[in-house]
């Protein structure tokens, strides 16, 4: 759990280990180009941990945001279910004991040109105004989370990563007081738990308001009905409606970095495939050289049967 504190040993261990991790894979799929994180301004300052107290989202110490995640966590560890089955002697429900982790966890993400415009409102010495939206955000997308899945949001964790990777951790609750809740409870198959998209492809599905995604993408982003993306108009509703004027200069920045994107995918896809048309025709070379080679010996093979090979 100290991970989910920003300002943490844990945090910035597991920070390092994570971008070691990123840049093996960026290497692995593209230019060798190492690219520098660039701080989000005040981070220490501008992060924090909260817990709901009678549904509102309140600040909170690390030592008492972590004693409350253990609190939850040990209140969702255990519950009962209704085994089908009814007890001869009283005729009463049979139960079965059940136990879990207590508590889970979900990462949610603020898109780039929200979290660069964030930071120049903190630069421009308006962190106030800059947490308060942040802080209405992820109330909203923690309601938006119960409503949708009938689980308990607990509390949230701000990660202010770097300037252009602002997110948030919300812990919730499948179980609570010995029974389970929402989608656990429902008998339902196939909706338990959380169904997110993922951080990567969420991205793409913002880009799709500002540049036009290919029918791969799209397919991808609309097969299954995923809670992240639901709960992603509810987070873009919220920051319209408190960012109010400026709500435009941050569209702006989105089109500037969604076109960014576009223009650098298409060219890595060319790229690709200019790759992968070189590769056939070598392969193909390949295999004629081997063919003629083959003839070669056979032709050989055919003129010495006859007397001899010939003066070269």
């Amino acid at each position: 759990m100290k991970h989910l504190v920003f300002t943490s040993d844990d945090h910035r261990r597991d920070q390092l280990a994570a971008d070691r991790l990123r840049s093996v894979e960026f290497v692995a799929v593209g230019p060798a180009q190492k690219v520098a994180r660039v701080p989000f301004p005040e981070a220490a300052e501008f992060s924090g941990v909260g817990l709901f107290k009678d549904s509102v989202l309140t600040p909170v110490s690390p030592d008492e945001f972590e004693a409350g995640l253990e609190d939850a966590k040990s209140d969702g560890r255990k519950w009962k279910t209704d085994t089908g089955k009814v007890a001869k002697k009283t005729g009463l429900p049979i139960l079965q004991s059940r136990e879990g982790p207590g508590l889970y966890d979900c990462y949610f993400s603020f898109p780039p040109w929200v979290t660069e415009f964030l930071a120049r409102l903190v630069e421009s010495g308006e962190i106030d105004r800059a947490s308060s939206v942040v802080g209405a955000s992820m109330s909203a997308v923690a309601e938006g989370l119960e409503t949708r899945t009938g689980y308990k949001a607990v509390g949230v964790a701000l990660h202010p990563d770097s300037r252009t990777a602002l997110g948030f951790h919300v812990q919730y609750q499948t179980a609570s007081g010995g029974k389970l809740l929402g989608r656990s409870a429902d008998g339902r198959k196939g909706r338990k738990g959380v169904r997110l998209l993922g951080d990567a492809m969420l991205g793409v599905s913002r880009f799709g308001a500002f540049v036009e995604l290919d029918a791969k993408a799209r397919e991808a982003i609309k097969k299954k009905d995923f809670d992240d993306v639901a709960l992603d108009v509810v987070l873009m509703k919220t920051l319209e409606e408190e960012l109010g004027d400026d709500w435009a200069t941050v569209m702006e920045l989105g089109k500037v970095y969604s076109e960014a994107w576009k223009k650098q995918r298409d060219e890595a896809l060319a790229q690709k495939k200019k790759v992968e048309r070189a590769e056939r025709e070598a392969k193909s070379l390949k295999k004629e050289n081997l063919s003629l080679k083959g003839r070669l010996a056979k032709l050989e093979k055919e003129i010495k049967a006859l007397g001899g090979m010939p003066p070269r």
